[in-house]
């Protein structure tokens, strides 16, 4: 199967370019948050959820738990 890259301007309409998606994640051993815009890019790490999620709400987008 290929894969499709998109840029921000040109997500799919199902994809809502107003939320960050915050998953938990293992980085050196120490559990973090890692956030993610819809195209699948990092944002950043956060050590955790809530400091995630008040940073995702900072730069204006909503948050959304991935599992």
């Amino acid at each position: 199967m290929e894969r499709i890259e998109f840029g921000r301007a040109e997500l799919p309409p199902l994809i809502d370019p107003t939320v960050a998606y915050v998953k938990a994640v293992t980085v050196e051993g120490i559990k973090a948050y890692a956030i993610y815009l819809a195209d699948g890019t990092q944002l950043a790490i956060a050590p955790t959820r809530e400091v995630a999620f008040a940073a995702v709400r900072q730069h204006e987008l909503e948050p959304a738990s991935v599992h």
